[in-house]
């Protein structure tokens, strides 16, 4: 991109970012689309390595699709529950960034189990504060636990900069 060269970095930055969100964005669009079989089956995949992650510490969850029951309280795991945003975001804003190749997909090979993992952490979280604390579900849900996945896409965006894009050189 030539026309690109002459502009200050951090617009530069903003700028190949929001392109490659808009195209990464209509391509899982695409995908969810044309292979919706594959996107529920996701899901329900996501909800059962919730539910193992639930009954390893005890709590005898039981599931039906893409529902976790616990006792008193049940979940519906949905896409955005499936780390998939975030990885849409956090690529985004790798492939962006003026790095080489191969810091670029250690970076994003690296953040996608991180992600998904955090994400069954708080799917996880929401059921047990759901059953044992309801009244305060809906503020979990809403805020704390959106606040934190923006958090740890950020952060591991920042620390991916700092230990993989740059090898622990200052920038």
């Amino acid at each position: 991109m030539p026309v690109l060269k002459s502009f200050n970095p951090i617009p530069k930055f903003i700028f190949k970012f929001l392109l490659w969100l808009l195209l990464l964005a209509l391509a899982f669009g695409y995908l969810k689309i044309s292979f919706p079989k594959l996107i529920s089956g996701y899901v329900i995949f996501t909800a059962s390595v919730a539910k193992l992650l639930l009954n390893l510490i005890g709590l005898q969850t039981s599931q039906d699709q893409n529902t976790l029951n616990l006792e008193n309280f049940s979940v519906q795991v949905v896409l955005e529950c499936a780390a998939a945003y975030q990885i849409l975001v956090f690529c985004a804003a790798v492939i962006a960034f003026p790095a080489k190749t191969r810091p670029k997909l250690l970076g994003i090979l690296l953040a996608i189990p991180l992600f998904y993992f955090i994400d069954l952490l708080r799917i996880s979280t929401l059921l047990i504060v759901g059953n044992y604390r309801p009244e305060f579900f809906d503020f979990v849900h809403l805020y704390t636990g959106q606040i934190f996945v923006i958090f740890i896409v950020i952060l591991a965006w920042l620390v991916w900069i700092k230990k993989i894009a740059y090898g622990g050189k200052a920038a």
